[in-house]
């Protein structure tokens, strides 16, 4: 690995993610939930992007950013690479960076500004909105409410995948089909709805039945949900 990195902290230590940087100046994101919870499930990573000159997290929260084949790009919810990579795309901004040179490297990104050193020792500084960071607030305090009335006001392709990212991980259905339609993913849509009409599952007194839902990548962009039940007493 030539870098590596792990995000900020947010509402959950154990659901921290790891980046790294490999020889080829690839970037990958890397999940290391189950490595706190004791799960049989394998740690795995994906790659987000290729020709990485640098990346850094953002110092509110698991936002994600990186300098990539003359291009700066901002992954709003990078945990989406394990829920569903066209959300990934979808909840992210690009732009155009080929005036920062050959080997930028992103010295910090705090709030909403990312300061840039290029290869001649100058600095520059690029900015991306707070919305992002509003977001993961509203989240990270189970405040889904006012997160769907931020993307209704905004309505833009980013923050909807963002909201559908996050609704889809922590399992919030109703919720994940309003983002889904604003974004007119019709295919994922209708499997929302399908995963709403399977009864609920009964456990005993003493039990809670956590479901974790993922829509898989088949062949001709359809998708396949999985269901996850973890019993806990």
């Amino acid at each position: 690995m030539a870098e590596i990195s792990l995000s900020p902290g947010g509402a959950n230590q154990k659901e921290r993610l790891l980046v790294f940087v490999d020889r080829t100046r690839n970037l990958f994101i890397h999940d290391i939930g189950p490595l706190f919870s004791g799960s049989e499930r394998r740690a795995i990573s994906q790659k987000l992007a290729s020709q990485v000159s640098s990346f850094a997290w953002s110092d509110e929260c698991e936002i994600l950013t990186a300098v990539s084949d003359k291009r700066l790009i901002a992954w709003f919810y990078p945990r989406a690479a394990f829920v569903d990579k066209d959300l990934l795309v979808l909840a992210s901004i690009t732009k155009d960076a080929h005036d920062l040179g050959e080997s930028p490297t992103i010295k910090s990104w705090e709030g909403s500004a990312i300061r840039i050193e290029l290869e001649d020792g100058s600095k520059i500084h690029s900015s991306v909105p707070q919305f992002p960071s509003m977001l993961h607030n509203y989240v990270n305090k189970n405040q889904w409410d006012s997160a769907l009335k931020l993307c209704r006001f905004l309505k833009s392709r980013e923050y909807w995948g963002t909201l559908a990212g996050f609704s889809i991980h922590h399992s919030k259905l109703d919720i994940a089909e309003t983002a889904l339609c604003a974004l007119q993913t019709v295919d994922k849509v209708e499997y929302i709805k399908f995963i709403q009409s399977i009864p609920t599952i009964e456990v005993g007194p003493n039990e809670t039945c956590v479901i974790h839902l993922r829509l898989k990548s088949l062949p001709g962009n359809s998708y396949l949900p999985i269901l996850l039940c973890n019993s806990k007493h």
